[in-house]
């Protein structure tokens, strides 16, 4: 997946003046790539995050890494879509 427009300092430093935590920060500031981001198994959880805190709505460039997880695409579908939202032939949906 590639973060258009993205790098790890510009990440790194929009999480940290969004009030990221510092475990996630620690663990950001010890990378050398957005790849060794993404591959971590918190991935998912930390783009969505990303997208509520920061882009504050969809992020359409992470969300191949959010759907990777049932419990965070649940909630990217709740609070940055608030609709249903369908992908790899899964529907995350808790709307009437």
């Amino acid at each position: 997946m590639k973060l258009t427009g993205l790098n790890l300092q510009n990440l790194i430093k929009r999480a940290e003046g969004h009030g990221a935590c510092e475990k996630a920060l620690t663990f950001l500031r010890s990378c050398d790539s957005i790849e060794e981001v993404l591959a971590h198994r918190m991935a998912p959880e930390w783009a969505y995050w990303y997208a509520l805190h920061v882009v504050k709505g969809r992020w359409p460039e992470a969300e191949s890494i959010i759907s990777t997880d049932a419990e965070w695409a649940h909630w990217y579908a709740i609070c940055n879509i608030k609709g249903p939202w369908e992908v790899n032939g899964m529907v995350y949906n808790d709307f009437p």
